[in-house]
């Protein structure tokens, strides 16, 4: 098969909250809830979640959606560097490419991790945090308190 033909079959469906808004008030039609105070609610839920995992806690989803975590891993160093990002602020300055080596945190970096355990069609499902949370576990594994996150 090329890659067409497997392309071909993945669906492209979102999810927007406005979405999840609409659903909510098919269920509840009696609700006086408005869609500010919908996303109020769900921000303020999110933002707890994502603080305890910050914090090193994992997030058990319902309905067999599995569990968010964040683990740490090594950097993997080989002569090539094929696996190691390049720091451009570094090669800039120094006029010849330079690698980010995470010396700070002991040759770990940190990432988001989604355990989908007993999750059906796996593979149509995907999570990507936002900058925000993706530069808070920088922060965390800079100020040198990643021994709060597990090995991966």
């Amino acid at each position: 098969m090329t890659q067409s033909q497997t392309r071909k079959f993945k669906p492209n469906v979102e999810y927007k909250q406005l979405d999840l808004y609409d659903y909510y008030q098919a269920l509840h039609p009696d609700t006086d809830i408005n869609y500010k105070q919908y996303t109020e609610v769900l921000q303020s839920f999110n933002t707890a979640i994502m603080d305890d995992i910050l914090k090193g806690k994992d997030f058990n989803m319902p309905f067999y959606l599995g569990k968010l975590s964040i683990r740490k891993k090594e950097n993997i160093i080989t002569e090539d560097k094929k696996f190691l990002k390049v720091d451009f602020q570094a090669t800039k300055r120094a006029g010849k490419t330079m690698y980010h080596l995470n010396e700070h945190s002991g040759n770990k970096y940190a990432r988001f991790m989604w355990n989908k355990g007993e999750l059906i069609n796996k593979t149509f499902y995907t999570f990507k945090a936002t900058r925000i949370y993706r530069r808070a576990i920088a922060a965390v594994m800079k100020s040198g308190k990643h021994n709060i996150y597990l090995d991966a």
